[in-house]
């Protein structure tokens, strides 16, 4: 599971980076760190890090962290500081960070323990908040708890959603999911018995911004986020998008949309679209 969480935090991250580019924090924590999984994806969306502090309850997670760190400690910045808390969020002091990351802990709680979970972010987020869960239905419904309680406590969304409203899927029995696309290694195949060089790792995800600056509007009006894989067809590409109107399969030509048709030759399930440029 290693490559693939690690993965996925890094696009996740470079999300947050489109959506947020001003955004340079200092600090980060991750509750549920695992066996350190967030460390090099941090490190280099985020270069000039001064402290990470990794919060595990299991023992067996944390000892295998101690591995990993062991291999790590000698490529990080002499200037950074890594703190490792052996403990539940439930119980421990966390400290307040710039980016508070949570990925793939979320989807292990009950729901009383989310919404704990929730006052805890709220709590320790000085900026900005990461979650990650597995894509499936299930858990996607319990992303969505967790992002009407951040908004309703003044948090702004900064992805997936392109604005701040309630979510169209929320009552569907569609739900709202990425893919990461992971090469295996040779070892990686044995161990997991596989064929295929390669897997595919869907997940969903929520950023959101605490007290954001000026250069964040409440909504993003014009973008709009494509949430399927987009269809190539002759002359025309068809493209489902979320925004805040809601969810459209839109086609876009190349005789009448000749820049944004263009645009889709590099765009994927995942990335924003400026429909602004729909008309050009």
């Amino acid at each position: 599971r290693f490559p693939v969480t690690a993965m996925v935090i890094f696009e996740v991250l470079s999300r947050l980076k489109v959506a947020y580019p001003e955004f340079t924090p200092e600090s980060v924590l991750d509750i549920g760190a695992g066996p350190l999984v967030s460390l090099l994806p941090v490190i280099t969306q985020f270069p000039a890090l001064t402290d990470i502090c990794l919060v595990e309850e299991q023992l067996a997670m944390q000892k295998s962290g101690d591995l990993i760190y062991d291999q790590l400690k000698g490529q990080l910045q002499p200037t950074l500081t890594v703190n490792r808390l052996h403990s539940s969020f439930q119980t421990a002091q966390l400290p307040v960070a710039d980016l508070v990351l949570a990925s793939y802990v979320v989807n292990e709680l009950s729901v009383k323990e989310t919404k704990l979970f929730c006052q805890k972010l709220i709590e320790s987020t000085r900026q900005v908040a990461v979650i990650i869960v597995p894509g499936t239905p299930e858990y996607f419904k319990q992303l969505t708890m967790l992002r009407n309680l951040l908004v309703g406590s003044g948090f702004q969304i900064l992805a997936p959603c392109t604005f701040n409203g309630p979510c169209h899927m929320e009552d569907e029995t569609d739900w709202c999911h990425f893919y990461e696309r992971v090469q295996r290694s040779k070892l990686l195949r044995q161990l997991k018995s596989a064929e295929l060089s390669y897997e595919d790792e869907k997940f969903s995800y929520l950023v959101v911004a605490k007290n954001p600056d000026n250069s964040l509007t409440q909504d993003q009006p014009g973008l709009a986020r494509i949430i399927r894989h987009p269809m190539i067809y002759k002359g025309y590409r068809e493209v489902t998008l979320c925004d805040a109107k809601g969810i459209t399969m839109t086609q876009f030509t190349k005789g009448k949309h000749k820049q944004i048709y263009k645009e889709l030759k590099n765009k994927g399930w995942g990335d924003l679209l400026d429909l602004d440029n729909s008309t050009k």
